[in-house]
């Protein structure tokens, strides 16, 4: 933009003018004069309005970004998305997985700021929700700005479960303080995405002292895993295993809780028994190894992004989950 540069003729103060002022406690008493205000560090370091028009800017970039293919598709996944988004979008290209680009005659979903972390240090993170009106299916998003001239970016966008809520985080002016440890917390957001990789794994899972396991995701997840090994029956062994990736986001809520956002990778074994000649995978994975039916092993790997409400006591749970097939090879 550009703009008309004024001048100002700077007056010079006389000498007297100068005296009267540095007299001892006159300078308080002359109108107009004050101390500089002081920075306030505290609370969030942007309006709720600003936060709205970031995350309705960044969500809709990171929509098109991930439905564009080739070379700038992933130019423009890389500039708008990183950690746990950037890794679900990328998987679904590695996997094939078809994505919609979204309709650019539809009107978005204005989207909520949930918190703003406080502070006036780098990087700034905002936390915001949108729902969307085709599958009324609610998303948690992280945006992060890493340093003063890098731009909001994507780094978790993530469904919550239906029937799940986020508890209260406290009014958005205040800001919101981070997560680094499990102080006022049933455990520390790190050692609760370790057990639930322990937990969900088979067929030796172990034990989740800190977490409710009763959630739509984690029966599933489970039960899902008891079926397909009976499919293959003596035919094949199954054995699945969950690895924690990258430290979670955590935002402290008003109750004393946190609000925790982790990324883990999910790897399934499939292994033929020397008693059988083939063995049929299912059709996700038949897709990727252009092939129905294997001899030896495949190995499958899956992206997954989570969302846990910690609570100061009692059981962790899970409120929001994603998962994308990313790869499979075998034999």
């Amino acid at each position: 933009m550009s703009g008309i540069r004024r001048r100002a003729t700077l007056a010079v103060v006389g000498a007297a003018a100068a005296a009267l002022l540095t007299g001892c406690g006159l300078a308080d008493r002359v109108v107009g004069l004050h101390p500089a205000p002081t920075e306030q560090v505290g609370g969030a370091p942007l309006n709720e309005e600003t936060a709205g028009a970031i995350v309705s800017r960044v969500v809709a970039q990171a929509e098109a970004a991930r439905a564009a293919t080739g070379s700038s598709g992933e130019r423009a996944r890389k500039a708008v998305l990183t950690g746990s988004a950037l890794d679900l979008a990328e998987a679904a290209v590695s996997s094939r997985t078809k994505v919609v680009a979204p309709d650019p005659l539809a009107t978005p979903d204005v989207p909520k700021v949930l918190a703003i972390v406080k502070g006036r240090t780098w990087p700034r993170t905002i936390l915001a929700t949108t729902l969307d009106a085709a599958s009324t299916t609610q998303y948690l998003h992280v945006l992060t700005s890493a340093s003063p001239t890098s731009p909001f970016v994507l780094s978790a966008s993530v469904p919550m479960l239906a029937g799940a809520s986020v508890p209260a985080i406290g009014p958005v002016p205040e800001g919101v303080d981070t997560v680094r440890d499990g102080t006022g917390l049933v455990a520390a957001p790190a050692e609760i995405l370790t057990e639930y990789a322990g937990a969900l794994a088979y067929p030796k899972p172990a034990a989740a002292d800190h977490i409710d396991l009763t959630d739509v995701l984690s029966t599933s997840l489970r039960g899902s895993a008891v079926s397909q090994a009976k499919t293959f029956g003596k035919l094949a062994t199954l054995a699945q295993r969950q690895k924690v990736d990258g430290t979670p986001t955590s935002f402290r809520l008003a109750g004393g809780g946190a609000l925790v956002f982790g990324e883990l990778t999910r790897t399934d074994t499939i292994t033929a028994t020397s008693g059988a000649k083939a063995v049929t995978v299912p059709a996700e994975v038949a897709a990727l190894l252009r092939k129905s039916r294997i001899t030896k092993t495949v190995t499958v790997t899956s992206v997954e992004s989570v969302v846990f409400v910690v609570p100061a006591t009692g059981n962790a749970t899970v409120i929001g989950a994603a998962e994308q097939l990313a790869s499979a090879k075998g034999s």
